[in-house]
């Protein structure tokens, strides 16, 4: 292989993957990515870098380096610009796509096999969500973190050298910060060394060791999630769940991208068949001629996939994007072995492919467009605030035509602070056009009172932009002609004591605004609508000075009417608390 044809075999992958995402490259943020955005926001001093990094968020998740650390060093560094996250997880894929080829050539002794397996990766539409939305990357850096930890564990098989296999500890153990899913690595070390090396199996039991300590802490440390689609079904169901789940994997669905009622065409879903029949197959051949490697490639897939499956609530179609990498290989593996052997069967394995890339390529790309679109909605209406804002300085700024999606990619996280905007609210009777999801947060919560609306409005305080469109539009005096239908409703369900607006909704004893903020004295009171259903609460936010506790925790005592809803404790001050009363 001469100079050109060896860069070309290493740079055609990356490429290809470029290709197929680029729009993910182009994409915003969204979703989650605006509460890690806002991280070092919450920090005042030194001791709270611990909690930010470290303590349990999202579902139990501890991700420092994937999420946290990731969002906090980029936005400090490049503000609130996309691209330079992005570039950086393409980079961190080109990696991977270079790891992935050079291992696949190693343990296949395939240059081919070696070729085939990143390109067949990419092309797996499993692969949409984390190549076009940033809080996705856990995927592509847990992806990493194994693939060098293997490539180590591979050198020091060939070579004996010791160097090899601390790099190897450094990376799985560094591993345990990008993706839970980093506990897996010691079973995969030790299928390949007992399929391919087995001498060396022994070796590696000693890694089992910080994968059940960090599995011990975690459910000691983590909450545990006891409702809603993250309940983990430990049953009969998971082998439901991996069935489906190989389903996706083979293109005969894809979870969350292709509507339910488009599917595929029969005649694709058939060759979709084919082609499981056909790995199926392929494995079961070389099994049986004791080449183990392919075990150790399904095993990869099963594996890896493992810590979902219970999971049964939650099919989701990225949880695929590091257990494809073992399908990807072995189908590189067989494509490799079907053109070795001349005539009978490369043309049988070219079928495979175009089947496997009509199938599985047009998802990838649907799911990189449909994120970006999305990421370009979310980034409408934010810098649309934006210059709201600059145009109306201290106005109150109520947004209209909000609907269910970009509520939930857009304003749940509260991307305005990232701006330092505030007084920015849904204008009544937008919970009207969006779907509640209690699980996620609060849609009321976001709602302007109308009432409020209507004296701010009609005192030239506050101002309404339309968000239905590709662009903001001061509807203003369009929406007080409908407001009017509102007015009438005299409860408030949503209290900003800082906010003028609900001054006169407050008691006596609240003190004046200052900095933003208004403290009250020992006892306050406010008046604010009850429950509108059974189980709703009262909740309180706030932050509390740490002077207060020279003598040790605070109890909040809450009553409405007079009739005592509880007590509540207040450990430590200096930082933001929020506390619910039944």
């Amino acid at each position: 292989m001469n100079r050109l044809a060896r860069a070309a075999y290493w740079i055609a992958p990356p490429l290809f993957c470029l290709a197929v995402y680029w729009l993910g490259l182009r994409a915003w943020f969204q979703q989650d990515d605006f509460a890690w955005l806002g991280l070092r926001y919450d920090v005042e001093k030194w001791s709270d870098w611990f909690r930010i990094l470290f303590a349990p968020m999202a579902q139990g998740t501890i991700r420092p380096w994937s999420e946290r650390l990731f969002f906090i060093v980029f936005e400090a560094i490049f503000g609130v610009e996309a691209l330079p996250f992005r570039i950086w997880v393409f980079l961190t894929q080109t990696v991977n796509l270079t790891l992935l080829s050079w291992i696949v050539w190693r343990v296949t002794k395939s240059r081919l096999a070696g070729f085939l397996a990143p390109v067949l990766w990419t092309a797996s539409s499993a692969l949409g969500r984390p190549m076009s939305w940033t809080s996705a990357y856990n995927q592509i850096l847990c992806a990493f973190f194994l693939l060098a930890s293997f490539q180590f564990l591979l050198r020091w098989i060939e070579t004996g050298e010791r160097r090899w296999w601390r790099w190897q500890w450094a990376t799985f153990l560094m591993g345990f910060g990008a993706l839970e899913l980093n506990v897996v690595y010691p079973a995969l070390a030790a299928l390949y060394t007992l399929a391919c090396a087995r001498e060396r199996f022994r070796r590696t039991l000693p890694l089992f060791l910080p994968s059940a300590l960090f599995v011990l802490v975690h459910r000691l440390w983590a909450p545990t999630v006891a409702s809603g689609p993250y309940v983990m079904h430990f049953d009969a169901s998971i082998f439901g769940t991996l069935l489906r789940y190989s389903h996706i994997a083979l293109g005969a669905e894809h979870a969350g991208i292709i509507p339910p009622q488009t599917g595929w065409p029969p005649a694709v879903a058939a060759g979709v068949w084919i082609l499981g029949a056909a790995l199926g197959g392929f494995t079961l051949w070389q099994l049986a001629r004791r080449h183990w490697l392919a075990g150790f490639l399904v095993g990869w897939f099963i594996l890896t996939l493992a810590p979902v499956l219970p999971l049964r609530d939650h099919v989701s179609e990225y949880y695929l994007a590091v257990p494809m990498i073992g399908l990807a290989s072995l189908g590189a593996w067989a494509g490799a072995c079907a053109w070795r052997s001349g005539e009978v069967w490369w043309p049988a394995a070219a079928v495979c492919l175009m089947v496997y890339f009509a199938t599985a390529l047009p998802a990838a790309r649907l799911a990189s467009r449909m994120y970006f679109e999305r990421s370009r909605a979310v980034r409408n209406l934010v810098l649309g605030v934006v210059r709201a804002r600059q145009l109306h300085p201290s106005e109150v700024i109520l947004l209209a035509g909000v609907e269910t999606d970009l509520f939930w990619t857009a304003m749940i996280d509260n991307p305005f602070r990232l701006f330092k905007l505030k007084d920015v609210y849904l204008a009544p009777g937008s919970e009207d056009r969006i779907r509640a999801f209690p699980e996620l947060g609060s849609v009321t919560d976001w709602v302007f009172p109308s009432k409020q609306a209507w004296s701010l409005l009609g005192n030239y305080r506050a101002v309404v932009y339309d968000a239905s469109g590709v662009r903001l539009r001061n509807v203003t005096t369009n929406y007080m002609r409908i407001l009017g239908a509102l007015e009438t409703q005299s409860r408030v369900y949503r209290i900003d004591v800082a906010n003028p607006a609900f001054e006169r909704l407050l008691g006596p004893t609240w003190w004046a605004v200052e900095g933003g903020s208004r403290f009250m004295p020992k006892r306050a009171t406010l008046r604010l609508g009850g429950p509108r259903a059974a189980g709703q609460k009262l909740y309180l936010n706030g932050w509390a000075p740490e002077n207060l506790f020279a003598e040790g925790p605070l109890k909040v005592f809450a009553s409405a009417n007079g009739r005592p809803l509880g007590v509540a404790t207040l450990a430590r001050g200096g930082q933001i608390f929020e506390l619910s009363f039944d």
